[in-house]
This record gives C-alpha cells, sequence and structure tokens, in this order.
C-alpha cells in the first residue's frame, strides 16, 4: 500500500506474488495503480484478479502466442484463449526463464551475440532440440 502512495510511483511489478495474492494487492491500491506480474504464462488469470498484464522475458523470444494470448484476451473468445494458452504453456514449459535456453532460442532465430555471459550450463543436445522445435511452432 506504501509504495502506491509514493510520488510518481504508478504502479509495480509483483512477479512472486500468486495469484490469490496479486487480488489481495488489487484490493487495497487505489484503481489507477497499475499491477504486472512477472509470471509469463498467467496474462489472462492475472487480468481477472486486477492485474493490468505481464512483463514477459520469455516473450521476447517468442512474442506471437503471447499476443494472440492477449488478442483472445481482448476478444472474451473462450476458444481462441484457449488456444493460445496452451501455445504459451507450451513455450514457458520449455523455456520458462532459463536464460541458456532462450539465449539458445535466440540463436535459432538468427540473433546475434547470443552467447550467455553468466555462469551456467549450455543447453544439452536435446534441449537445443527441444528449443528449436518451440522456436519453430511459435515463430
Amino acid at each position: 500500500m506504501r509504495l502506491s502512495e509514493l510520488p510518481n510511483v504508478v504502479g509495480a511489478k509483483i512477479s512472486e506474488l500468486s495469484l490469490d495474492e496479486i487480488a489481495a494487492y488489487r484490493a487495497v491500491v487505489p484503481a489507477e495503480f497499475e499491477l504486472y506480474t512477472g509470471a509469463d504464462r498467467d496474462l489472462i488469470a492475472a487480468a481477472g484478479v486486477g492485474a493490468q498484464g505481464v512483463v514477459s522475458g520469455v516473450s521476447s523470444v517468442t512474442p506471437k502466442p503471447f499476443r494472440a494470448l492477449a488478442d483472445a484476451g481482448r476478444s472474451r473468445d473462450a476458444t481462441a484463449i484457449a488456444a493460445a494458452q496452451a501455445a504459451v504453456d507450451d513455450v514457458v514449459s520449455l523455456i520458462g526463464g532459463d536464460m541458456a535456453r532462450m539465449k539458445e532460442a535466440y540463436r535459432v532465430l538468427d540473433v546475434v551475440d547470443t552467447h550467455c555471459r553468466m555462469a551456467i550450463a549450455e543447453p544439452t543436445d536435446a534441449e537445443r532440440e527441444a528449443v528449436a522445435r518451440v522456436v519453430a511452432a511459435h515463430r
């Protein structure tokens, strides 16, 4: 609540909160205070509890399913929402917030400078193949 009272603070990214916690947060901040989650797959669900959207790292790799989900949500078409949610779930289930897999996806997309500077394990050959399949499916 105090965060929403600070001058020039118009919103918050509340990444680690559950949907119930987002709803509780929404209940105590002003209506104009914007809330975003970092949970890539929760765009529709988060909007349903009062968030304005998702700040998604995974969508930078495969934006198409995330745009489709946002469009489906705006249309309120349950069939389109379900199909788009399945595509988002497919991408998030494999790539998630895994930096090595995200860098691999960029490599598959021919984005330069895909070398990971972090001290993390590179994806296995099987993971590389899976990332390539997901990127090809959701390009």
